[in-house]
């Protein structure tokens, strides 16, 4: 919905203080989006000098997957292919980014949604999400997780939501509220209320939120 002008995606991120970002239904290089290297482009835009895509799957001329621009040092990254079926591959992004000599565990994904594979596909990779996220005790995931459910994230131990039953925020505006969250180790991190920008350009709403580490390990 941007109309392939980048710059207004990084002004939403720049204009909003955004340092971190997570980013889904990412195209690298394909056909279909002017093969253009979309986290490219918008780090580029915000003025950012760290960014990272991370392939799903392949489409014709590229990728398709996720990214994170970021305004600090992306030190490492890994990818986790998560249980997909014979539907659309799904993974988690891991960046491990260095703040201000603090080092962060970012992670962003895409989850299944309803009609693809149920909501079996989506409860075996919250599963498999929560697994990867119990090996660190300091870490922000990041994401569409395609479900209006609070309690699906229940099996990641010892975090809690921003975008929580508290005051759950409408992130995709068409009734299926809220599908884009926040979500944070609670023995290192703290965050101050969800904010929505409803001119994200996208289906979704962008979300952001102001986090503060608590316990450097």
């Amino acid at each position: 919905k941007a109309g392939y002008d980048y710059s207004k995606i990084a002004k939403n991120i720049t204009d909003n203080g955004i340092e971190i970002a997570g980013l889904q239904e990412v195209d690298n290089n394909a056909n279909r989006s002017n093969k253009k290297a979309q986290i490219k482009e918008i780090a580029n835009k915000t003025g950012y000098q760290y960014y990272k895509f991370f392939k799903a799957i392949d489409i014709p001329g590229g990728g398709y997957g996720l990214g994170i621009v970021s305004k600090y040092p992306i030190e490492s990254t890994n990818l986790i292919k998560l249980s997909s079926g014979s539907a659309e591959q799904r993974i988690l992004a891991h960046a491990v980014i260095n703040v201000n000599g603090t080092k962060i565990n970012f992670f962003v994904t895409h989850l299944s949604y309803d009609g693809e594979g149920g909501g079996s596909s989506r409860s075996k990779q919250f599963s498999e999400v929560a697994s990867e996220l119990a090996k660190y005790d300091n870490f922000v995931l990041s994401g569409d997780f395609n479900t209006r459910n609070l309690d699906e994230y229940n099996v990641i131990k010892g975090s809690a939501l921003v975008n929580s039953k508290d005051d759950p925020k409408v992130t995709y505006p068409y009734g299926r509220s809220p599908l884009d969250n926040l979500v944070y180790s609670t023995a290192t991190w703290k965050f101050g209320a969800i904010n929505v920008v409803t001119n994200s350009y996208s289906d979704h709403y962008m979300i952001h939120s102001v986090g503060t580490f608590t316990k450097a390990k």
